[in-house]
């Protein structure tokens, strides 16, 4: 069945584009994982899962030292095994733990909610030993915000999957440093190939293709500072959709105005309703330094000691871009297909500001307002602002 995403409110077919890279992993592997369809992990009993930087912050804080005396009694010795063994095998807590270490499956798994979904990555196999059981799986990114073109002319937004195969299961598997990894065969029966730090089995070399940068705008080689970035393949042609083109000036930051209480409220309809990828990178990592999305009223709610009305229900892309990173991968999102992704939200987006400094003689303190749902602004007639009180005048709420 054909999917439909609404760009401009006008449903639009969707096309799938897989990204035929992998994670670079130029090295050798057991060779029994050539007909693995899955891995089974025994985690190692004596020692704290390594898994997310805060667990033993959580421990330590449950589980004080004796009136500060620098020693731990017996009892408190066994809260602290009690609170570590809630965590060990814990699926939920192995996939929010790795993303710490922003590491390939934990952040595919994020960005795709996958611990919900009917078939997940990574489960409890309910095998004891064996705490977690891995799958190589395509995850579905979500939309670009690219618009492809057929030979035909018809027009179609982009759904981008990417890959992760049983190598790279099995390096995620090693990476939490497990007692004993299993590779489970296609007729069922399991294959001992790693045991407390060594390799069990016969090994080979896996070749794979080098570091890589994707980005989806050819544009994007003029103004990024990388060694050849590679333009997204796709079975069409990308072509630009009316909004990028109108504002295929602007190269800077980019703030937009829209009707939720805050960016948590926000980012839940997206969630909910939108499957781009910018707002699923942005809900990955909320209100962190490393998101791509900034909260202004938050992180500017005054000005000289008094409220900036004008930053409410209005948000940043920071940097005008956003990306996902993976091992040796990164998978670039610019500027026009952000605007897609605003321009789809609909009744939603309230307002548009883009960074006017050398647009038409704009400085650093200038900003053109391209759109205004409520007071008509439009890209063709934009209106320029520079001061205090004229941010105020066309704050996201009427004051």
């Amino acid at each position: 069945m054909q999917n439909y995403s609404l760009q401009n409110g006008i449903p639009i077919p969707e096309h799938v584009t897989h990204l035929n890279h992998g994670l670079p992993k130029n090295r050798r592997f057991p060779i029994a994982l050539k007909t693995a369809t899955s891995l089974l992990i025994e985690e190692q009993p004596d020692l704290v899962p390594i898994y997310g930087g805060g667990i033993m912050n959580r421990v330590e804080h449950q589980v004080p030292s004796s009136a500060g005396q620098g020693y731990v009694t017996d009892d408190e010795k066994r809260k602290a095994c009690g609170q570590i063994d809630k965590l060990r095998g814990n699926v939920t807590s192995l996939v929010h733990g790795m993303r710490e270490w922003d590491d390939s499956y934990s952040t595919l798994m994020a960005l795709n909610n996958d611990l919900k979904s009917d078939a997940p990555a990574i489960i409890d196999p309910n095998l004891p030993p064996y705490r977690f059981q891995i799958w190589p799986k395509t995850f579905a990114l979500g939309l670009t915000g690219r618009l492809l073109q057929d030979e035909q002319g018809k027009q179609f937004t982009e759904q981008l999957t990417v890959s992760l195969d049983i190598c790279d299961a099995y390096l995620f598997a090693r990476a939490i440093s497990p007692k004993r990894i299993l590779a489970v065969q296609r007729d069922g029966k399991g294959v001992l190939i790693y045991k407390n730090r060594k390799e069990t089995e016969l090994t080979e070399y896996v070749a794979s293709k080098g570091k890589a940068t994707y980005i989806c705008d050819p544009l994007d080689k003029e103004n990024l500072p990388l060694s050849a970035p590679i333009v997204l393949p796709s079975d069409f042609r990308p072509v630009a959709s009316s909004c990028s083109h109108q504002l295929r000036e602007y190269q800077r930051t980019i703030l937009f105005g829209h009707s939720f209480p805050d960016m948590n409220d926000f980012l839940a309809y997206t969630a909910a309703a939108d499957d781009h990828l910018l707002w699923k990178l942005a809900a990955s990592k909320p209100g962190s330094r490393d998101s791509c999305l900034i909260d202004l009223c938050k992180t500017y709610p005054t000005f000289k000691g008094q409220p900036r009305y004008e930053n409410q229900n209005r948000l940043q892309v920071k940097k005008g871009e956003a990306s996902v990173v993976l091992d040796g991968l990164r998978i670039r999102v610019g500027k026009p297909h952000i605007l897609n992704a605003l321009s789809a939200l609909g009744d939603v987006l309230r307002d548009l500001w883009m960074d006017a400094q050398g647009i038409n003689g704009g400085t650093l303190d200038d900003w053109d307002i391209v759109f205004d749902r409520s007071r008509g602004i439009s890209p063709q007639h934009p209106v320029r602002v520079s001061k205090p009180e004229q941010f105020k005048k066309y704050a996201v709420i009427k004051k």
